[in-house]
């Protein structure tokens, strides 16, 4: 399934339970600045930056989500 998404142009980023980062596909990686997949999982905090429909960022310093997502 990875080969197939790696042909999706746009950015695919799956995360566990914790919100490390299991899975980008290539425009996800492209988008992140990350050349190739990482060895250790990163939290999804730790390569992008959301904000909310306030403007308030969604990712806490650890990477972790700091707002109730489906406010966005």
């Amino acid at each position: 399934m990875a080969h197939v998404l790696d042909q999706v142009s746009d950015a695919i980023l799956v995360t566990d339970a914790d919100w490390r980062v299991r899975y980008m596909n290539d425009a996800a990686r492209k988008l992140a600045g990350m050349a190739a997949r990482t060895a250790s999982p990163v939290r999804a905090g730790e390569l992008i930056n959301l904000a909310d429909t306030r403007g308030e960022p969604v990712f806490d310093t650890n990477g972790l989500p700091r707002v109730d997502l489906d406010r966005l």
